[in-house]
């Protein structure tokens, strides 16, 4: 079985002849290693998360790749210039500098001293500056090199200062990706030291490398708690009256006669039974709970199994499962 193009074919020419037919069963994975998910922009047809063995698969994915403002904070908010996180796009000369949205978490991490030098590129006259901080990718557990426009020129970060993060692609050449705009709404110049970071948490999509991997488990029914729990099954309304109040209302337009005639069974175990006798013994009707194994119901609607309605007086009823069973009378008063 070829499952990436979904083709069969025999193992040597001729097991499979020509004008013969064959019943061929395989197991059929429709989410292992697919790289498509629901709702995805970038697909045409996302049916991977269509049912399979019982699962349905939805994921909250962010589409976009953007700062998440609320999550980039300064460990130190009396030391915090508001900055502007996005992808560089400038020119330099009759050059356009167009930066990559790269997915990726980072933090400014500040020191005493110098510990790190800006990139010097020649054709864009960028020089290089010895700084106070380093530039770490979160993500990509690296240290990044940057473009470092020190505006005043004090080799501190400064309001109107510019950090250009530098990235390395696929093959190992450089990548500009985000431009980091410090402002501040005072002329004020911090002096940061080694307690002092800066993080900024960016929202993004699932990356190329990422895995998802997941085991279910089949449901079981603990049979300790559930027989302990056959005394939390009810019948309501008990008794039954004409004119209760939880038969469902009359249809639309119709002004006379009764709403729907049902008394339900609440509380059941998985797979239970439920018969019905009068008080002389005969059977009524038998009612199956095939609703599932969580919290079952079953409905009665007060005929017996001739399809006849039954007549005002006290039955009883027997609840057999396979965790015991619950016995109890239910009175029907017209």
């Amino acid at each position: 079985v070829d499952y990436i193009n979904g083709k069969v074919k025999g193992k040597a020419v001729g097991n499979l002849p020509y004008r013969e037919s064959f019943n061929i069963r395989f197991q059929y994975y429709p989410v292992f290693q697919s790289a498509y998910i629901e709702k995805s922009p970038y697909a045409s047809e996302t049916l991977d998360t269509d049912i399979f063995d019982g699962v349905s698969l939805s994921f909250n994915n962010a589409w976009k790749v953007e700062i998440d403002t609320l999550k980039s904070l300064w460990s130190n908010p009396q030391k915090a210039y508001n900055f502007t996180f996005k992808i560089i796009d400038t020119n330099f000369g009759a050059e356009r500098l167009l930066g990559l949205s790269h997915p990726s978490d980072y933090r400014i991490e500040f020191a005493d001293g110098v510990v790190d030098t800006s990139l010097a590129i020649e054709k864009y006259f960028v020089r290089a500056v010895p700084v106070s901080f380093r530039i770490y990718n979160v993500t990509d557990q690296k240290y990044l090199d940057f473009i470092y426009n020190d505006i005043d020129r004090n080799r501190k970060l400064s309001p109107f200062d510019e950090i250009i993060l530098v990235e390395k692609g696929a093959s190992g050449q450089d990548l500009f990706t985000w431009d980091i705009f410090f402002t501040s709404l005072q002329d004020t110049v911090y002096d940061y030291t080694s307690s002092d970071t800066l993080a900024i948490r960016v929202k993004k999509p699932f990356r190329a490398v990422d895995v998802f991997e997941f085991a279910t488990q089949l449901p079981q029914v603990n049979k300790q708690r559930a027989t302990a729990e056959l005394e939390d099954i009810k019948v309501v309304p008990n008794p039954y009256i004409a004119a209760t109040s939880h038969e469902l209302p009359l249809p639309p337009a119709i002004t006379s006669g009764r709403g729907d005639r049902k008394i339900d069974f609440i509380h059941l175990p998985a797979d239970a039974q439920v018969h019905i006798f009068t008080s002389r013994g005969e059977h009524v009707v038998t009612l199956s709970q095939d609703s599932g194994m969580y919290d079952g119901t079953v409905s009665w609607n007060l005929k017996s199994k001739e399809n006849l309605d039954v007549a005002a007086g006290i039955y009883f009823y027997i609840v057999e499962s396979d965790v015991g069973v619950k016995r109890g009378k239910i009175g029907v008063i017209k």
